[in-house]
């Protein structure tokens, strides 16, 4: 109920004014600073959805270029990816 009104209130308003079999199932009153916040929000929806799909993009790219090094020098991309997290993990003059 906001406003003070109830569906009921909507609903008698509607049958009088002979217009209830337009009636939608659900009626929302918003103000309207309310309205702007949720077409903001809705943009923001579709900015961050756009982030993600060049964000996977670009790790499938990166991906790719990966196999075609690792092609080119004649190594097996899941060994070095083996290796990988090892060696990111040492850090530069230190010994293991």
């Amino acid at each position: 109920m906001a406003y003070g009104i109830g569906l009921g209130t909507i609903q008698s308003w509607m049958k009088r004014m002979g217009k209830f079999g337009s009636l939608p199932r659900l009626i929302r009153v918003e103000k309207p600073d309310e309205k702007n916040r949720i077409k903001d929000l809705e943009r923001q929806i579709k900015e961050l959805k756009n982030a993600l799909a060049d964000t996977q993009v670009q790790c499938l790219i990166a991906e790719s270029r990966f196999e075609v090094v690792c092609e080119q020098q004649g190594w097996n991309p899941e060994e070095v990816k083996k290796k990988l997290p090892a060696k990111l993990s040492s850090k530069p003059g230190t010994k293991k």
